[in-house]
């Protein structure tokens, strides 16, 4: 069923120790509200949550755009957008929000990322149990918590290390998307309308929220040229309203490459999951693609790549600098001042990874 937000929102810590024997719970909350990416992440612990409560009425909150990728997710039931930036800005937008938990009654609430709207929605929440990640001052609020320890999980185990705490055993599974036939088909008509014609797509996302994830503009144009020249795979370009002008500067100047830097994330998604291989940095888009699971090529800047790992194959494109890694989650500049690591990785090796990733599907 695909999670449907509800129009009006507005329809304690146990002082013994913890038991960790799983609840009966039949409402479930789980806050989320970081990063497209962190989404994504995060499905792995849904559909934990769907397969031990399997009767449970699960509700997720988050920023509205990455509520999008839970569109048609079988885990989830009901969202409730956070428009932490915008509408939901300030207490008011915080209390609205809360009162909107507190009217599913959740009998068990889950804190995923850790923050400070995180900590107050969930003091705020009504659940009975409420479980998240250790922390100054989060035993104030959470009756259960468990150390995030971010040196030694992957970004998928991170939420799903929440599950010991409701007495749920965390057992490995990858971040998972659905996209339906309806939608599918849908995106396969919208790309023919653009001028697709059916041969293998290469969806390549240049942009990304730090500015030392970016492989350079110049890099990927060459890229572009590399793909177009050989024929037999076809470019299209995705990203946010941050990438409309690099994606439409990119396609204007090479008729043969698809401009679809106008979709909203859930159409972006669709188009995605029919792609042969997808190209991009350590970005939201690229999570998207391994969980609809899309082959992917990343090119691998001042993060880690192993963090990513979750079993899925991945094609990592990476200069193994000694400075690398050298940022959790990409930075506005290179604390070096050269960025090599993206400004020395070559596209002809890129083109290589992308073409031989495609042609083995």
């Amino acid at each position: 069923m695909a999670p449907k937000p509800t129009a009006t929102p507005d329809a304690g810590r146990d002082a013994r120790p913890p038991r960790r024997e799983s609840p009966d719970a039949r409402r479930v909350v789980v806050l989320q509200l970081a990063f497209i990416g962190d989404m994504v992440f995060t499905t792995a612990m849904l559909d934990a949550l769907r397969e031990h409560w399997p009767g449970a009425r699960i509700t997720v909150v988050g920023r509205p755009v990455a509520l999008e990728v839970l569109d048609e997710h079988p885990a989830v039931d009901d969202v409730v957008p956070y428009d932490k930036q915008r509408a939901d800005r300030g207490l008011r937008g915080l209390l609205r929000v809360a009162r909107a938990i507190r009217a599913r009654r959740p009998e068990v609430l889950f804190g995923v990322s850790r923050s400070a709207r995180t900590t107050a929605l969930a003091a705020l929440s009504g659940a009975p149990l409420r479980i998240g990640f250790d922390g100054p001052g989060q035993r104030l609020v959470y009756g259960r918590t468990v150390p995030r320890a971010d040196a030694d999980r992957t970004f998928v185990e991170r939420p799903l290390g929440l599950l010991a705490a409701a007495g749920i055993e965390p057992r490995p599974r990858p971040a998972r998307l659905v996209v339906g036939d309806r939608r599918r088909a849908q995106a396969r008509a919208r790309l023919a309308a653009a001028g697709w014609d059916g041969r293998p797509l290469v969806a390549i996302a240049p942009g990304a929220n730090y500015a030392t994830k970016r492989w350079p503009e110049r890099h990927v144009a060459t890229l572009l040229d590399g793909l177009l020249a050989g024929g037999r795979l076809r470019p299209a370009l995705y990203g946010g309203p941050a990438e409309r002008e690099l994606i439409a500067r990119l396609s204007a100047a090479r008729p043969g490459v698809l401009d679809r830097g106008d979709l909203g994330l859930a159409d972006a998604m669709a188009e995605i999951s029919i792609a042969s291989v997808f190209v991009g940095g350590d970005t939201g888009p690229l999570q998207i693609a391994r969980a609809l699971g899309v082959p992917a090529v990343l090119l691998a800047g001042p993060t880690d790549p192993s963090r990513l790992s979750d079993g899925r194959p991945l094609e990592v494109l990476t200069l193994g600098l000694d400075c690398q890694p050298c940022s959790a989650g990409g930075d506005d500049r290179c604390p070096l001042g050269h960025h090599r690591c993206l400004e020395d990785l070559a596209p002809d090796r890129v083109l290589e990874a992308v073409v031989r990733v495609a042609e083995s599907r």
